[in-house]
C-alpha cells in the first residue's frame, strides 16, 4: 500500500463533490466495511498519554531545539 493514499482505506473516496450527496446517503450502511482500519489507523497514529498533546509537542519542541 503507497503510504500515501494510506486514508484512502478509512472511508469512501470521491473525486467530485457532486459525488458527496450520494457518498453520504450510502456512509451509514458503508461504515462496517472501514471500522477495522479506523481503529487501526487511529492506534499507530495517536498516542493516548496521561500528559496532553500540548505538553509532549512543547517536549518534542525543545528536545528538538538541542539537538540542531
Amino acid at each position: 500500500m503507497n503510504s500515501a493514499y494510506a486514508h484512502w482505506h478509512l472511508g469512501q473516496v470521491i473525486e467530485r463533490v457532486e459525488e458527496l450527496p450520494a457518498a453520504l446517503v450510502q456512509a451509514h450502511a458503508l461504515q462496517p466495511r472501514f471500522e477495522e482500519a479506523q481503529i487501526n489507523m487511529s492506534a499507530a497514529s495517536i498516542d493516548e498519554t496521561d500528559v496532553p498533546a500540548s505538553e509532549r509537542q512543547a517536549q518534542a519542541i525543545v528536545n528538538f531545539a538541542r539537538c540542531a
